[in-house]
């Protein structure tokens, strides 16, 4: 993969909406952290009991806006000069302090339970080009077993909410996760199909929607699946920055 000029940094938000959460589920108990917004996207970090952050990552239908969750403070990212060709990773955090999954070399399976319609076989084929991980594809229940890195990608049309400030109806994608410390131990994703498009615009997003439980946030340049708006980008596969900066996460 060829490195070019890097350009220079320009902030964009966090994309997607990292999120597991069932239909119905309280979050009475728990701590909304914070809610950052941006330009098509809400950010919501719920702490939990145990200490450890749930995070979820919308990535909200054309047109929706959301309030503030309760009792949160609602803020907006500032910049950080922490990128990499456009590229930032979770949370547009820096060097040591950046997020992944355990392990040298980890290997993240993606297991599909979506459909035809959801090109997430093609999609994990593109980021396993990365030499920093690697990315593996499986079929329904196709986990190879306790202790390994597993990422359910479900396509339903969602009824449920992405997070306390994500309400049905208003996102695209949720991809969530569980953070340990700086470990990612958990994480899933949901692609809601009430918004399903053609093809090449699936690919987009579940291209985007794979990348941020990689522990990538956006880039900020459209020929890149990670740009803030997956759907408008002009391509369905990362770019050079993408790989670059998993290459420096992991």
């Amino acid at each position: 993969m060829s490195r070019r000029t890097r350009l220079m940094t320009l902030l964009m938000p966090l994309c997607l909406i990292v999120s597991g959460a069932l239909a119905g589920q309280s979050y009475a108990a728990q701590s909304v952290t914070a809610v950052y917004y941006s330009q098509g996207h809400a950010i919501t970090v719920v702490t939990k009991s145990d200490g450890t952050s749930h995070v979820f990552v919308a990535t909200l239908a054309d047109g929706a806006k959301t309030p503030p969750a309760a009792g949160s403070g609602a803020v907006i990212m500032e910049p950080v000069e922490c990128s990499i060709g456009g590229a930032y990773a979770h949370g547009q955090l820096c060097g040591v302090n950046r997020v992944r999954w355990s392990g040298w070399h980890p290997t993240i399976y993606f297991i599909d339970y979506t459909g035809a319609d959801w090109p997430v076989y093609e999609a994990a084929v593109v980021w396993n080009q990365s030499t920093a991980l690697n990315v593996g594809y499986r079929g329904p229940w196709a986990c190879p077993g306790p202790g390994y890195n597993c990422v359910d990608v479900n396509a339903l049309n969602y009824y449920d909410d992405c997070g306390p400030s994500a309400p049905p109806n208003t996102w695209v994608g949720c991809t969530d996760y569980t953070i340990s410390g700086l470990t990612i131990v958990d994480a899933n994703i949901r692609i809601d199909t009430g918004f399903t498009s053609n093809l090449a615009n699936n690919q987009k997003v579940t291209c985007h929607e794979m990348g941020h439980a990689l522990g990538l946030d956006h880039n900020v340049w459209n020929d890149s699946c990670l740009y803030y708006a997956p759907r408008m980008s002009t391509t369905v596969n990362p770019n050079w920055g993408d790989f670059a900066m998993l290459e420096d996460i992991y």
